[in-house]
């Protein structure tokens, strides 16, 4: 018997259950577009909602009959099955998404590890959990790439940090918040930066600090060169090492002092030439280091009480015995004032005076051989000529807290001489009671191509030439750390005697132009993060030793003519040709 024809109002009921169903939909994609705070304050999202809800009660309160003739018929019955298990499904999906959103691993496959967190911040993220204030950060960013490389960054210090807490506030949406955010700073952001706040300003004024950041302390962009045709250099992320000393610089309000003796030649810590000590005066600071600070031991006589780590930037006269013995005394000093001294040489073929320091650094084991330089053979593929240069690129550092970070970046040393340890190399437990109470560990080696020159210049000009069987080759430690072994019992069964100075530090370095200007500034190089380790772990910090900043490298394809015309026979006829060969066969066995 044929079905009764609906009325006008079941015609109605029935079509108000699909739109009541799509009036939800629509009020459950503007809720996810417009994320408002509450769902049932926002009209644009109560409205649609609401009349959806009620089209579709409505709808099948009065046509159910009719769903109930289609919900029992044996193909609704099938299609209910196939509905069912798909929402059951997505269900599951939801849920391993909501699982994966709070307990998830991540793997970081780029070669630079650009999104994985040192070592080092880590520490410094721990050892900001071992207090009991939080630092927030606020970001204030747009949707640029760097913004949100920056964005991204922070989010990973959330994650590792129970005492990070962070907030974003976009300048369109949340302009009210925004604007209420800004006055309780005590200075005036930009339009693109991170604020971290440490402590709160209501509760306790005098303990509370800030800091901004701006988007351009994040990323370092390589200066532009007139006469350099081609491409630009890529930018260089420093977010890591820019976010952890700002982190650092608000939990740790006490800045130790760093002295650059001045006196002998050395170099200036104000100076923004080339071959100035600017830029690492300027590193330490950012860093929470006091290094405005210059002494000069034929006036003072000693070093101060204050000094935390003492800098002898490249000397070019000799110093005074008065001089020797006020460092020597400074490194003989006890806990918690012991000796931290950094020692940058310059070799005496290019005009260095280390008369007095050589004995003194005898002492801990080290051994300066400034009269030799460090130069590195090269082949000309041109023409086949030998040549000498005197910048020396190295990989190859040490195991050291201050070189564990460098291993995949290269340092560049210039004007180099050897450092060596005047004790064969062995682990502190291996020492006896009759070993040097010093241990002597190489931070960086030259390579195999390198020899030691001693007449580097002929006639005021560089002129060297390596001479087979007479000159030394490499390869050459060009820097070490010292530092105390730990104290032998003169007996068995008897307590170790103490002794002055064996809680001191040293790093020498044979080259003072790798700390320059010129050198330190650039990103692509590991110059800045292995002096700024070195100060760290002078200073016994080793939970912050340097964090090397992450050049984005670019891999281009190199295509040969040949292999280009190759992909486009490849584009042109090869992938065409392919198509038409499968349909046949498909055809043929479809005929067959």
């Amino acid at each position: 018997m044929p079905e009764d024809k609906p009325g006008i109002i079941q015609i109605c009921a029935r079509l108000a259950i699909p739109i009541g169903l799509l009036l939800i939909l629509a009020a459950l994609i503007v809720w996810t577009i417009t994320e408002p705070e509450s769902m049932l304050k926002s009209p644009p999202v109560v409205i649609p909602g609401a009349a959806g809800i009620a089209l579709f009660v409505l709808g099948a309160i009065i046509a159910a009959p009719w769903l109930a003739a289609i919900f029992l018929h044996k193909r609704a019955v099938v299609g209910l099955n196939v509905a069912f298990m798909t929402f059951l499904f997505l269900v599951i999906v939801l849920v391993v998404n909501v699982i994966s959103q709070r307990r998830y691993y991540r793997w970081d496959l780029t070669a630079e590890k650009r999104f994985t967190l040192s070592e080092k911040t880590l520490n410094t993220l721990e050892h900001l959990d071992a207090g009991a204030t939080t630092v927030t950060t606020t970001t204030l960013l747009g949707s640029s790439e760097d913004a949100l490389r920056i964005k991204s960054l922070v989010e990973d210090y959330d994650r590792h940090s129970r005492r990070l807490k962070v907030n974003e506030l976009d300048p369109y949406r949340d302009k009210v918040e925004l604007d209420t955010f800004v006055k309780s700073l005590k200075e005036q952001p930009s339009s693109q930066c991170v604020v971290l706040q440490y402590g709160d300003p209501k509760e306790n004024p005098d303990d509370y600090r800030e800091k901004i950041l701006e988007v351009q302390d994040f990323v370092e962009y390589p200066p532009m060169n007139p006469m350099m045709y081609g491409r630009p250099p890529p930018p260089v992320f420093k977010g890591e090492e820019t976010l952890t000393a700002a982190v650092k610089e608000l939990t740790d309000p006490v800045k130790p002092k760093v002295y650059f003796i001045v006196g002998h030649g050395e170099l200036d810590t104000k100076s923004f030439k080339e071959d100035g000590l600017a830029s690492l005066a300027d590193m330490l600071k950012r860093d929470n280091y006091d290094a405005d600070n210059q002494l000069n031991l034929l006036q003072t006589g000693e070093v101060p009480d204050d000094c935390d780590v003492l800098v002898i930037p490249g000397p070019q006269k000799p110093f005074d015995e008065n001089e020797i013995e006020a460092i020597r005394a400074y490194m003989q000093r006890e806990e918690p004032k012991a000796g931290k001294l950094l020692v940058l040489i310059r070799p005496t073929v290019i005009g260095g005076d280390v008369e007095g320091l050589r004995g003194m650094l005898a002492d801990f084991n080290v051994q300066l051989r400034d009269n030799m330089l460090v130069l590195e053979q090269t082949v000309s593929l041109a023409t086949g000529r030998v040549s000498a240069r005197p910048d020396i690129y190295t990989e190859d550092w040490g195991e050291h807290p201050i070189t564990n970070d460098l291993k995949t970046v290269s340092g560049l040393f210039y004007m180099a001489c050897p450092v060596e340890s005047t004790t064969p190399d062995m682990p502190p437990q291996a020492a006896g009671p009759d070993s040097s109470p010093w241990q002597v560990t190489p931070l960086a080696k030259s390579g195999r191509a390198t020899w030691a020159e001693t007449t580097p210049f002929v006639d005021g000009r560089f002129d060297a030439s390596y001479d087979r069987g007479v000159e030394e080759t490499g390869p050459f430690t060009l820097a070490v750390a010292v530092t105390g072994r730990p104290p032998q019992p003169p007996q068995y069964g008897m307590p170790p005697m103490p002794m002055p100075g064996s809680k001191a530090r040293l790093v020498v370095v044979g080259d003072v132009t790798s700390a320059t200007n010129q050198l330190i500034k650039s990103a692509r190089l590991a110059n800045q993060g292995f002096y700024l380790g070195a100060v760290n772990w002078l200073a016994e910090r080793e939970y912050s030793v340097g964090i090397p900043p992450k050049p984005t490298r670019e891999r281009p394809l190199n295509i040969t003519p040949k292999g280009l015309k190759a992909v486009k026979a490849i584009s042109w006829f090869g992938l065409p040709t392919l198509v038409i060969v499968i349909g046949a066969l498909v055809l043929w066995r479809r005929r067959s």
